[in-house]
């Protein structure tokens, strides 16, 4: 897919940008791989959609994105995973209820953030890591 040179330029012009540069230190200090490539699978669903909690869960689980530890179960720790997503601001609840993190069912992700996630990631395929 070839793209038009104006477009290329736009794109360095956007992945250089401070905003960028903030959003990118925010993936770069999660604590772990795991959260970061659970972030990563953000990068897949169209902009401003609701995002399913539990079948993206599920996707993490299936593709041992998360994997079970002797002190906690998969299930335990995807929820610490969502938690810290959105305590980070890289992900918002889809939800008006004030102190909803308990009950969130779907989320959002900033078309900022959902930009850089996919530079991220077209950079680490190209990097084959």
């Amino acid at each position: 897919m070839s793209q038009e040179p104006s477009t290329l330029g736009l794109e360095v012009k956007f992945d250089e940008s401070d905003v960028m540069a903030n959003i990118k230190r925010s993936y770069e200090d999660l604590e772990s791989t795991e959260l970061k490539v659970c972030l990563l699978s953000f990068s897949i669903f169209s902009e401003k959609s609701a995002i399913k909690k539990r079948p993206l869960i599920y996707w993490w689980i299936g593709e041992g994105f998360i994997t079970s530890t002797k002190d906690k179960r998969a299930d335990e720790i995807k929820e610490e995973i969502f938690e810290k997503l959105m305590r980070k601001d890289l992900i918002q609840p889809d939800s008006d209820e004030p102190n909803c993190e308990l009950l969130v069912k779907s989320c959002t992700m900033n078309p900022w953030i959902r930009r850089m996630l996919i530079s991220l990631a077209r950079r680490r395929r190209k990097r084959g890591t």
